[in-house]
């Protein structure tokens, strides 16, 4: 069942993300995230993903510039 995403300015809700969520998170330059949460902390500003393209499991913290775009439970 896919959440609300608000990526609105500061407004950015890692907040909800969830392990076991599939995500897709974006850079203004870099290539798209997309994969399976494994876990975050408490307040979300870390998420480890296993990506789906193989390349294995990724730390991002919120003030790397990623935005969450998508997010399905």
């Amino acid at each position: 069942m896919a959440r609300a995403v608000n990526n609105s300015g500061s407004g950015q809700q890692w907040s909800v993300v969830r392990p076991g969520d599939r995500v897709v998170f974006e850079h203004d330059s870099a290539a798209p995230i997309a994969g399976v949460v494994d876990v975050c902390t408490e307040d979300a500003s870390v998420v480890w993903v296993h990506t789906v393209d193989g390349t294995g499991r990724l730390l991002i913290h919120r003030d790397d510039g990623y935005r969450l775009a998508a997010l399905a439970g």
